[in-house]
């Protein structure tokens, strides 16, 4: 039986969740609840009452195309696999039917990249990673933790008009599991960023500026703010900062759900 999930099943797709991410049945309960919604999340029953699978489908647009995030898929031990397989393929076929044009996915890991690509899914999105030491400079100013849900959005959109835009409360809940953790927002008239701090170095998860020279003034205001003075930096490969340094790394992948379009101008990042 395939359904849309319940407040009742919480429990156990959060248990399905905890064991393939290795996170806490609360942390898992939070994503599910908050982050997701029960109606974009979808459980097969092969013998009720156990839940087989969980497929998490959240609508977003990028530009004028409507598309969905596969934000996870999860399997109990004793489902069949190509049943499983079968499941998710017969998901995104629905949301091509009713008007789709595409899926995006951020896959944790290799293994989990190969399922998907066993459903139709082929890498985009590739990050380039780059390590930067950040000269000094007193002048350099920035606010932090000021940007809302929706701020953030508008930004993601100035940068890169081609993002794939979140439902707000899936954004909110996203941000919300982020701040907990231990993120930090930096921004400037001409450049915002989203780092964590870690073995004495700032880890930027995003970072969009007009050019070189306004990135390097945020991050001379984070060094400020925090201390330390180098930084990992995960760029879209597709951005114009710091165009030929550093080294590119998979990230997402997209399937087409109608007519194959050119994704260079996309920008998708669940942050997740």
């Amino acid at each position: 039986m395939l359904r849309r999930a319940q407040a009742e099943d919480l429990a156990r797709i959060a248990q399905l969740r905890a064991a393939a991410r290795r996170e806490t049945p609360e942390q898992a309960a939070a994503w599910a609840r908050d982050v997701i919604g029960y109606k974009d999340l979808l459980v097969l029953q092969q013998a009720p009452p156990a839940i087989d699978v969980v497929l998490a489908l959240v609508p977003v647009y990028s530009g004028t195309r409507r598309g969905v995030w596969l934000a996870g898929a999860y399997a109990a031990p004793q489902a069949d696999a190509a049943a499983a397989r079968n499941f998710a393929d017969a998901a995104l076929r629905a949301c091509a039917a009713r008007g789709y044009t595409f899926a995006v996915a951020a896959p944790p890991g290799a293994a989990a990249r190969q399922q998907y690509a066993e459903l139709g899914f082929r890498p985009a999105f590739a990050l380039r990673r780059m390590e930067r030491v950040i000269p000094q400079n007193l002048w350099a100013q920035a606010e932090f933790d000021t940007v809302t849900v929706r701020r953030l959005q508008e930004l993601r959109l100035h940068y890169r008009p081609g993002s794939v835009v979140f439902p707000e409360k899936t954004m909110a809940g996203i941000l919300h599991r982020l701040y907990a953790s231990g993120l930090t927002i930096v921004s400037t008239p001409r450049a915002y960023g989203l780092f964590y701090t870690a073995a004495e170095q700032m880890r930027f998860v995003e970072l969009q500026a007009d050019n070189d020279h306004s990135a390097d003034i945020l991050l001379q205001a984070a060094r400020n703010h925090t201390g330390l003075t180098a930084a990992t930096l995960f760029l879209a490969e597709t951005q114009s900062l710091y165009l030929g340094q550093g080294k590119r790394c998979p990230y997402g992948m997209l399937r087409p759900l109608a007519k194959p379009f050119s994704t260079a101008e996309m920008y998708f990042r669940a942050l997740l």
